[in-house]
């Protein structure tokens, strides 16, 4: 904790009289349907016997600021015990604690708008209490036999404010039900993810998929015939079998099928098994290499990648299903050497320089293991489009030029390994075992020349020792962690670890103009006006439906409103 933190929180703990709220935490989830009538328990303690508690939520947090008196109501009352609790210290603790419900009928309902937040506090004696985050229970294991007064400090949340490093003083409490990503009909809607390039056009039997707007698709419509001249202009072989061959990965095939490819290897193929969690929610075989050579993509240094997507049903494109069982099918391929259950193959390759046209080229495989048109990478399936769904998140600021069928700005992206799932029982899938693995493919996109904040955050991660430095993957960026004495420090690292690291950085670190550089730039009003609009309004980011679904179900929401001091509920 850094000292102009520790002081403010000790001027606030001081202020607060030593009272503190435990219940609700800033953070916590609620996924009960019905927010009307639902009962909810606050409790806290204070440091004075038999005194008044008032419970006290935002009449509106759509549109009331919470540093206004008059945007607050009050909901239920509560005395402190006169029996006195000790904690390590030995001045005592008195309990409070009540039962109410917040939203009594549909009259109060913008109280807590149905899976948006509700902004809560509690006042003892007109004093606001202390606020706690949700994993509290690990900070109390951070600091055992510590006093109460210690706790109060060393534990109060940094985003339950109504301004950015305030008191923590207000708790947001995030009802998760219902969820955006699963709201809509899937043969009518979702048509906003991945939705930030162009979307496909003549995708279904009548020749027209009627799917792209200006709101869902601002970027403008490519047909599948840009895609294949895209492809013929890259010189994409037309089986996987052949891209395998040509670049090292594994084929079989020859040159009167694929033509002749003269490349040197060196001895860095890896492979990989996993879950990707963070981003798509399926099951992966990853294998990737470097190389240097002549082929249909000229002469240069490079490197070739291949990844195999699996569901739970073989050949079938389905996403967010069960971990273990997609596994299974990709470490059932990889033992026998083929792609047979994957329902795609993506391929990317690199070549020097990165500011080439077509420096990073996107191929995609079906099932069969032959070129196509599209990539589904969400249940919905409505945004399919190649290269271009790809370019929504490899260099999210990269662009394709259907005329030309020139891409730029793409990039490979991060293997963030601590967002992946693993398998218990497949040793192919395990996560220890493949902790070289990764620092090796990591390695292998430092060769793609990524941009700077994404070669900082890999070198970071291993120490700047890619050959065998421990991962870290709690990094975390300059830019999120100021020095100390800085203001509002405790906010920016957890804004960070609660809604940048795991929602928004995969995609965006890769990106040119927008790689979410410190807590500086999101926090200014300008910015965090359209974080809220393209998050809580219009549920345009994320992108990609699985990362969608788990920040809407995580405490995400609370620690950006606070963090951002935006005034919103955050609602589906």
């Amino acid at each position: 904790m850094t000292l102009r933190r520790q002081l403010l929180m000790t001027v606030a703990w001081l202020f607060a009289g030593g009272a503190c709220t435990i219940t609700p935490t800033n953070g916590s989830t609620d996924s009960t349907t019905n927010v009307v009538g639902h009962s909810v328990t606050y409790a806290g303690f204070d440091d004075a016997p038999g005194t008044s508690v008032t419970i006290q939520v935002v009449a509106d947090p759509e549109h009331d600021d919470p540093n206004l008196q008059s945007s607050w109501v009050n909901v239920a009352t509560a005395v402190t015990s006169t029996a006195p609790f000790t904690w390590n210290d030995t001045d005592p603790l008195y309990f409070w604690s009540v039962t109410a419900d917040p939203v009594p009928s549909l009259a109060e309902a913008a109280r807590w708008p149905q899976g948006g937040v509700q902004r809560v506090r509690a006042l003892i004696n007109g004093r606001m209490t202390t606020i706690f985050d949700e994993d509290f229970g690990s900070c109390l294991n951070r600091h055992p036999g510590e006093s109460w007064k210690n706790i109060g400090i060393e534990c109060a949340s940094a985003t339950a404010s109504a301004t950015p490093g305030g008191v923590a003083n207000v708790a947001n409490i995030v009802s998760t039900s219902p969820n955006p990503a699963d709201q809509y009909p899937l043969a009518a809607g979702r048509k906003h993810l991945l939705s930030k390039k162009q979307c496909l056009i003549g995708g279904n039997a009548a020749g027209l998929d009627n799917t792209c707007s200006p709101l869902t698709d601002p970027a403008g419509t490519i047909t599948q015939n840009d895609t294949r001249n895209y492809y013929a202009a890259i010189g994409a072989p037309a089986t996987l079998n052949c891209f395998k061959t040509n670049f090292g990965l594994g084929g079989n095939g020859n040159v009167f099928d694929c033509g002749f490819a003269q490349n040197s290897f060196t001895n860095d193929l890896t492979d990989a098994v996993y879950y990707n969690n963070g981003d798509l929610g399926i099951g992966r075989h990853m294998r990737c290499r470097s190389f240097v050579g002549q082929n249909f993509f000229g002469n240069h240094r490079g490197v070739a990648c291949y990844v195999s997507n699996y569901s739970t049903v073989a050949n079938v494109a389905q996403f967010g299903t069960d971990p273990e069982q997609a596994i299974h099918l990709a470490v059932t391929d990889l033992r026998a050497g083929n792609e047979n259950q994957a329902f795609a193959t993506v391929a990317m390759v690199y070549q020097e320089p990165i500011t080439a046209p077509n420096s990073v080229k996107f191929m995609v495989y079906d099932a069969a293991g032959q070129l196509a048109t599209q990539a589904q990478l969400d249940n919905g399936g409505f945004n399919k489009a190649v290269p271009t769904n790809c370019l929504v998140c490899h260099g999210g600021t990269g662009t394709f030029n259907a005329a030309t069928s020139e891409v730029r700005n793409a990039q490979f992206l991060p293997f963030d390994a601590s967002s992946f799932i693993y398998s218990s029982t497949l040793l192919e899938a395990d996560a220890t075992r493949q902790i070289p693995n990764f620092r090796a493919l990591n390695n292998l996109v430092l060769v793609t020349n990524p941009p700077a904040a994404e070669a900082d955050l890999i070198n970071n991660w291993y120490g700047y020792n890619l050959a065998s430095g421990t991962p870290n993957f709690d990094y975390i960026p300059a830019g999120f962690n100021p020095p100390p004495g800085a203001t509002g420090s405790g906010t920016a690292q957890r804004v960070y670890t609660e809604v940048v690291r795991p929602y928004c950085r995969t995609c965006h670190i890769s990106q040119l103009a927008d790689p979410i550089p410190d807590f500086a730039t999101i926090s200014n009003p300008a910015k965090a006006a359209t974080i809220k609009t393209e998050v809580c309004d219009l549920k345009l980011m994320p992108q990609a439906e699985h990362t969608l679904r788990n920040m809407w179900a995580s405490p995400a929401r609370a620690h950006l409103i606070g963090g951002l001091n935006l005034i919103t509920s955050c609602k589906p």
